[in-house]
């Protein structure tokens, strides 16, 4: 009689522990994107801003010991930071489309370019790394993986 109450009593304890242990605040840097979906919230289009989203997706990288945390973070893009992967841009903005391409190599991101900002502005389709995946309109592209689940990262 005694061992079940102990049991029950040690039972009891862990429980209340791991209530305890869901309340308080994370502790690792690191995002559980496994669980989340997250969509690049784009608000400037500078390549300061594009950078800094890219590093912070490293940093999660850098986390999870250099392999991807599990769905890759959306960035859509149909602003004038899709000009900054153009070839002919390259050597201007080589550090952003190299950190573009190891961060979706180890799938950490998802590049999307929107077609009717490439259209628009006459890049064709081939001047693009191929890392990159074109989407038909950025807007309406966010919205169908907001209405999907994913959240602002």
């Amino acid at each position: 009689m005694q061992f079940s109450r102990y049991l029950t009593l040690l039972w009891l304890a862990v429980f209340s522990l791991s209530l305890h242990a869901a309340d308080r605040p994370e502790t690792s840097p690191a995002i559980a994107t496994d669980s989340l979906n997250y969509l690049a919230k784009i608000e400037l289009h500078t390549p300061e801003e594009i950078a800094e989203l890219f590093e912070r997706a490293s940093k999660l990288l850098e986390g999870e010991n250099g392999y991807s945390l599990g769905n890759p973070i959306a960035f859509v893009l149909h602003g004038p930071e899709v000009e900054y992967f153009a070839k002919m841009n390259y050597p201007e903005f080589k550090s952003i489309v190299d950190k573009a391409a190891q961060l979706d190599a180890f799938r950490v991101i998802d590049v999307r370019v929107c077609n009717t900002y490439l259209r628009i502005h006459n890049i064709d389709r081939s001047a693009l790394p191929p890392f990159v995946e074109i989407v038909p309109y950025g807007p309406a592209e966010e919205k169908k993986l907001k209405e999907k689940g994913y959240v602002d990262f």
